[in-house]
């Protein structure tokens, strides 16, 4: 089976964390999302600084290893946390306010 390595990069420590080997992208951005939507989480707390790239392919059967040059990304944090109703309302009346 070939399985993606992904992994999350810190745009402030600047550093891509120990890669993960999953079954798709979607597979990878849901437990991305899960984790960055854990209160009081790094992630969480700070998701302007958290991106999820693809960094290649992994065959099982075979062991081959196949890199990009580059990392793709994914999605970042900020697009998968979630609002607190109390956020979602911040949001509102300011675009209330806008209209």
């Amino acid at each position: 089976m070939q399985l993606e390595i992904v992994s999350v990069y810190d745009v402030k420590a600047d550093v891509y964390a120990t890669p993960v080997f999953v079954q798709s992208q979607l597979v990878a951005q849901r437990s991305f999302s899960d984790i960055a939507n854990v209160k009081d989480s790094p992630i969480n707390k700070h998701p302007e600084d958290y991106r999820l790239f693809m960094l290649g392919f992994f065959d099982d059967e075979t062991g081959y290893v196949e890199a990009y040059t580059k990392p793709v990304l994914i999605c970042t944090a900020t697009e998968v946390v979630k609002m607190t109703p109390e956020v979602s309302e911040i949001f509102e009346n300011i675009s209330k306010k806008e209209e």
